[in-house]
């Protein structure tokens, strides 16, 4: 399970995301994609989700179960970028692993900028 925070956001925002609050209101399912492709285009979804004016959002990154590496790939580059200057900069305000029916380990849901 991973969490993220931005220093102004408060732990019990933290807490109400991991429980779905706010309800996510924009997907995107990474499966099939490559790691430096998926990375690229989580600054466009974030950019576009907040554009709907979406205030939680699903990223899809998978275990890595039938990854040729035999591990996941694309969720801890997605954490990495998550955890990165750039994810603030397109308006993620906070992160956590999604609840068990929304994907559990295998997504993140964030909070993103009104």
């Amino acid at each position: 399970m991973i969490t993220g925070r931005a220093p102004d956001v408060s732990v019990k925002i933290l807490h109400a995301l991991r429980n779905g609050e706010p309800p996510v209101q924009a997907r995107l399912d990474l499966h099939g994609r490559l790691r430096d492709e998926a990375v690229r285009g989580m600054a466009r979804f974030v950019a576009a989700a907040r554009g709907r004016g979406a205030r939680a959002a699903l990223v899809i990154h998978g275990r890595g179960h039938n990854s040729e590496a035999g591990a996941s790939v694309l969720r801890p580059a997605i954490w990495q970028w998550l955890s990165s200057p750039a994810a603030a900069r397109a308006g993620v305000l906070a992160f956590a692993s999604a609840r068990p029916r929304d994907g559990g380990a295998g997504a993140t849901v964030m909070l993103l900028r009104r």
